[in-house]
């Protein structure tokens, strides 16, 4: 009985008049639409662009970007037709202002008219009603271009396992820029520096080009930097970084040399510098006999295996013959023990011209030959600056030398 009487409830409530609660439901969905579709609300949207259009040739606008808006955004309240305005994000519009007649610093006012929207579902067109921006102050500035210095300076992080970082080349790049003529001015008078990081180098990548490079007798392994990496921020003139642009950055490079000992294959002697005040005390100072050192002809020589790191073949065939080891004698101290290059400059000059003569990275022609030789001569003298020997292939040569009545023991 109580179903029963359930469904003839049911039955009553929806059919019976239906016809005007029909009516009724369609009245109230109308009644709906039209409410919430004039419902208007306000809100307040932060940095919105401010895009500059029509600016005289010869002119610009102080901190107006390559992509034609103002570096500093600007904050807006709209007015309009609330289910417009839930839609729209700082990203979707921007305000747009006409510079064509104005050669001078003004004050841009803005309306909706000055309103756009970016984003092509959004259809501004009389549901906006106000616009509500504080005046912008523009100041006009001569557009010139100039070029500015960027310095490559030595990377951070660390090289792959079982390589050593030699250099970048080239050391100095120059980047055009067009902007506001006191902007440029004041970049050209800062240092610009571009650092790369290492640790973004893997040691797969290197390992294919030692692979490639080893083919043909080359020991440094040059490592094309990515075109990505080329860049510089600035933000007085763009929000993006700035491509360098110079003809040289397309041959930037961070050189390398496998950490592996080499051995060295020539003999080296060992000499004994004599401080002032041991010299006047009479007679020389003589080698204690050691199984290392071996005497030929009068001169002595190291008499074991050694090794060099960090340096390529070259440098030490070109060294050969050189090199020798130095006892520091003096009363102040314990004897020291220096590595010594027979003319330095001799030598330098030898490993220049053996690796422009062969150009070694196939790209001197391309680029300035001084600029080349200078990256070179670096080269060869952060190898001297750094040689140190090596008595094992992981082991750096360690001696402690004594002396006692004359006599120097190894």
């Amino acid at each position: 009985m109580v179903r029963e009487a359930v469904k003839l409830f049911l039955f009553k409530l929806i059919l019976h008049n239906w016809p005007r609660k029909l009516v009724a439901l369609v009245l109230s969905v109308v009644i709906w639409l039209v409410v919430h579709h004039s419902m208007t609300e306000t809100r307040t949207f932060n940095g919105v662009p401010l895009r500059v259009l029509n600016v005289p040739a010869g002119l610009t606008v102080a901190g107006l970007q390559p992509n034609g808006c103002l570096e500093k955004k600007m904050n807006l309240t709209l007015v309009g037709n609330k289910d417009l305005i839930d839609q729209i994000s700082p990203h979707d519009i921007e305000m747009v202002v006409d510079a064509r007649n104005h050669t001078e610093d003004w004050i841009a006012t803005f309306t909706k008219q000055n309103l756009v929207s970016l984003n092509p579902e959004l259809d501004l067109a009389g549901r906006i009603s106000r616009v509500h921006a504080p005046n912008v102050p523009l100041r006009m500035s001569k557009l010139i271009t100039d070029y500015i210095m960027v310095t490559i300076t030595r990377p951070t992080g660390e090289p792959p396992r079982g390589y050593q970082f030699l250099d970048a080349w080239p050391y100095h790049l120059k980047l055009k820029l067009t902007g506001p003529d006191e902007v440029i001015k004041r970049l050209k008078l800062r240092e610009h520096q571009l650092t790369f990081n290492l640790n973004n180098i893997s040691k797969a990548d290197l390992d294919a080009l030692q692979s490639a490079d080893h083919n043909s007798g080359h020991d440094v392994i040059s490592y094309a930097v990515p075109d990505h990496w080329k860049q510089l921020f600035l933000p007085a003139l763009s929000e993006n970084p700035i491509p360098i642009d110079d003809p040289l950055a397309k041959n930037l490079k961070l050189e390398f040399v496998r950490s592996d000992a080499i051995p060295i294959d020539f003999p080296i002697p060992v000499h004994v510098h004599i401080a002032s005040e041991l010299q006047q005390e009479g007679s020389p100072i003589a080698f204690a006999p050691s199984e290392m050192l071996k005497e030929d002809r009068g001169v002595q020589f190291f008499n074991a295996p050694l090794y060099a790191c960090g340096v390529d073949r070259l440098f030490l065939k070109t060294v050969s013959g050189s090199v020798e080891l130095l006892i520091i004698a003096s009363h102040q101290e314990p004897p020291r023990v220096a590595v010594q290059f027979i003319d330095p400059s001799r030598l330098e000059d030898r490993y220049v011209a053996a690796l422009l003569q062969s150009d070694m990275d196939g790209k001197a022609r391309e680029s300035k030959a001084h600029l080349q030789e200078e990256h070179i001569r670096n080269r060869f003298r952060s190898y001297m600056y750094h040689f140190q020997l090596y008595s094992q292939k992981d082991k750096p040569l360690q001696l402690s030398p004594t002396l006692k009545d004359r006599t120097l023991f190894l």
